[in-house]
């Protein structure tokens, strides 16, 4: 790996995906806890106003379970669906990490943060990008399988 002389800034991103239309929301910042987690469940809301009731698939993060997260939860109804212990392949949002890996992040030469995201942010766009119910823009094989069925939905 290319060393760089610059400081090695972490930065992390919470993300939720829409498993009918493949539309991302997501928040980028430097730390992600249980305050940007909690303003990032109010921008879920927001982007789906006429929403009766949002189901939002989460792993064991333990920051999803504190008293205040699950509050804001209950107060903007959205309704937290827990995966089982290491059965990530069972939440969407996987596949967009996994495309964002090996299209962007996989042995990438980018020496400063500041040029990882601009490489990366525009993927995050295509899939945030309001759309009908598919995205031009998403690859193809995106797709292959139609909508993602959650545990609790029956065939």
């Amino acid at each position: 790996a290319l060393q760089s002389a610059r400081a090695n800034t972490p930065t992390r991103v919470v993300a939720t995906l829409d498993g009918y239309t493949g539309r991302a929301l997501y928040l980028q910042q430097n730390e992600i806890g249980k305050e940007a987690l909690t303003r990032f469940l109010a921008q879920i809301r927001t982007a789906y106003p006429n929403a009766r009731k949002i189901y939002i698939v989460q792993d064991h993060w333990p920051v999803h379970k504190l008293p205040e997260v699950q509050a804001v939860c209950q107060s903007e109804r959205l309704t937290p669906s827990f995966l089982p212990t290491y059965a990530s392949w069972l939440n969407p949002i996987e596949k967009l990490w996994r495309w964002l890996k090996q299209d962007v992040l996989h042995l990438h030469q980018l020496w400063c943060i500041n040029r990882l995201l601009q490489s990366a942010i525009p993927k995050f766009r295509l899939f945030s990008q309001q759309s009908g119910r598919k995205n031009p823009k998403l690859p193809q094989t995106w797709y292959q399988s139609g909508p993602i069925k959650f545990m609790h939905q029956r065939p």
